[in-house]
């Protein structure tokens, strides 16, 4: 019950140092994981929050979602998703890399090839 508040927390308020808080307190919840790495997704899609989810510790956040929850589609889609719109700026690129986000992605890929 506490992780669908914090979900409904994640929509209402899209703030990221609540939702980046939301993965470390719900690491081992696939759901609130994959949540948690859409809202990042969008937020970077439509609010440009590239730096301040680098600073947040969203990218080892997302990193570890993709480790801890390798066999959810859901996750590895989300997490993808969020890191591929990271990826735009050459700061957060490099943060990507230093959180092994690129073995991630390829693990994703591999875990689930359609």
């Amino acid at each position: 019950m506490e992780s669908q508040r914090r979900l409904v927390s994640m929509d209402e308020h899209q703030d990221v140092a609540d939702i980046v808080q939301g993965m470390r307190t719900d690491a081992a919840n696939a759901v609130v994981q994959a949540s948690a790495c859409r809202e990042l997704l969008q937020l970077v899609a439509t609010h440009g929050k590239r730096v301040s989810i680098s600073t947040a510790g969203g990218i080892e956040c997302i990193v570890g979602a993709m480790a801890t929850h390798l066999a959810n589609a859901d996750v590895q889609t989300m997490a993808c998703g969020a890191l591929a719109n990271l990826a735009a700026n050459e700061t957060t690129v490099v943060g990507i890399a230093a959180a092994r986000g690129i073995p991630s992605i390829v693990a994703a890929m591999a875990a689930h090839p359609a």
